[in-house]
């Protein structure tokens, strides 16, 4: 169909006005359809190969007191054969968590421990967030066996004085 605007005056504009399907219900259902079951598809095939990981939480302390803030680490021992994702998780009021999804996997992990005086900040100033640290890095290792949840405690022992 053609239309004409102004068709009287110089200058006029014509156009051709272009029909496109539509697309009806069963068509625009099916489509849908297709598209979902192709993202799931996608979606489902992309996690297979991982490894199972297992949910860790516990609480930390230092000289048997509790840690107002700080972080653990969990690094897989390359040196005993444990390859994989390494994992981390805040320290608040001595206790951490880390949920399935972020766990640890199976077998020999380092495990790295920082904590710091407070968790507002207020007595180191602005440039330490988390206050003064409490003792240097604490660095021990654990060998992970596989368990619905993983609950590890671990007690930062005083630090020796050279």
């Amino acid at each position: 169909m053609l239309m004409c605007r102004n068709a009287g005056r110089s200058g006029g504009l014509c156009f051709r006005r272009i029909e496109l399907p539509r697309w009806g219900m069963p068509g625009a259902a099916s489509l849908f359809l297709c598209l979902t079951l192709l993202v799931s598809t996608l979606g489902c095939s992309a996690g297979s190969d991982e490894p199972s990981r297992y949910p860790i939480s516990g609480m930390v302390t230092f000289q048997g007191q509790p840690i107002p803030a700080g972080e653990i680490f969990f690094q897989p021992d390359a040196d005993a054969g444990n390859t994989g994702p390494a994992s981390n998780a805040d320290i608040l009021d001595s206790r951490y968590s880390l949920p399935e999804q972020f766990g640890v996997l199976g077998g020999p992990y380092i495990v790295r421990i920082t904590g710091y005086s407070n968790s507002a900040g207020s007595e180191a100033g602005p440039l330490t967030l988390r206050g003064a640290p409490m003792f240097p890095d604490y660095v021990t290792k654990i060998n992970v066996v596989g368990a619905k949840v993983i609950e590890l405690d671990i007690d930062v022992p005083a630090v020796e004085t050279k």
